[in-house]
């Protein structure tokens, strides 16, 4: 109980120090005019995802266009972001007669941010992603399944990053 009590305490203390420190999300509801986070909100607001082809690509752009989408319009976009999405699978794992018991998947994005109108080049990056999947003595169904779970895994922790780091960009750029 008094373990419980400390936590709480050190809890409020953390908050009310970042609160002292002028501490502001980067891109949240502050509703504060002016604050720097509003103008990374808009910027994010209004970019589009690019379209690009196959299964991996789709599921990053769906999750993409989940996280800008919380910051509101899709009235005329002033940002294109291509964000391609690759990944592979590495054998990480092998039981006594040689059959694979796990496997690595790495996803990685070299993503570019475009001026809408120009399509000069505004920032760019590279988010990346592991996980593992245990392979069992189950149907090769189940295992597909698992791998494309954690592909979409991968695409969501992708898609923050990259959101993370757009809003980094703007929240320093209207300093």
């Amino acid at each position: 109980m008094v373990a419980r009590g400390l936590a709480r305490a050190a809890a409020a203390f953390a908050v009310a120090g970042l609160l002292g420190c002028g501490f502001a999300p980067v891109y949240g509801t502050s509703g504060a005019a002016g604050h720097a986070g509003s103008k990374a909100v808009a910027a994010l607001s209004s970019t589009s995802v690019q379209v690009l082809g196959e299964r991996a690509n789709m599921l990053l752009r769906q999750a993409l266009q989940t996280r800008l989408e919380r910051f509101g319009g899709k009235a005329g976009s002033a940002y294109e972001l291509t964000a391609p999405y690759g990944f592979t699978e590495d054998i990480a794992g092998v039981d006594v007669n040689t059959n694979v018991t796990r496997l690595r998947i790495s996803g990685t994005s070299n993503w570019v941010l475009r001026d809408a109108s120009s399509h000069a080049v505004v920032t760019s990056g590279m988010a990346r992603a592991v996980s593992g999947v245990n392979i069992f003595d189950s149907q090769f169904f189940a295992t597909t399944q698992e791998i494309e779970v954690e592909q979409r895994q991968m695409a969501d922790l992708l898609a923050d990053q990259i959101v993370s780091a757009m809003a980094t960009y703007f929240d320093a750029k209207s300093d």
